[in-house]
């Protein structure tokens, strides 16, 4: 007589289980989801096997556009004060000033009076 070779547990509980895997109908073995399948590579699309509606596709969302945002334009150069506010012709405050700028497309100081007008806004005036 041959000796049956020594076969661990789980080889046995295998060898057992098999033959009643294969004999139990497909989708018992199916996992979850839309698209089952077991351990021996069956597998069933488990919309036509319980009557649901295929899913339906959408055609993919266009791309998205990064648009940069736009810069706010840079600010105008700040004047420095050079004297105290005084009463000027006509009666109207006025200030000298000074501020950088660009005369012939080189730096320069820029040197003038502005004065106050009636709705508040100052004014250049030479």
């Amino acid at each position: 007589m041959i000796p049956f070779p020594a076969i661990s547990f789980p080889a046995r509980l295998c060898a057992l289980l098999l033959p009643a895997l294969l004999l139990l109908p497909v989708p018992a073995l199916a996992g979850g989801g839309w698209h089952g399948g077991n351990f021996f590579g069956f597998s069933v699309t488990l919309p036509l096997a319980f009557g649901f509606p295929p899913p339906l596709y959408a055609p993919p969302p266009p791309p998205v556009v990064y648009v940069p945002v736009p810069q706010p334009a840079p600010a105008a150069p700040l004047a420095t004060r050079t004297s105290p506010t005084y009463l000027g012709p006509g009666g109207r405050y006025c200030r000298d000033f000074r501020m950088p700028g660009v005369v012939g497309g080189r730096p320069a100081t820029l040197v003038g009076t502005a004065c106050l007008d009636p709705d508040g806004q100052w004014r250049v005036t030479g």
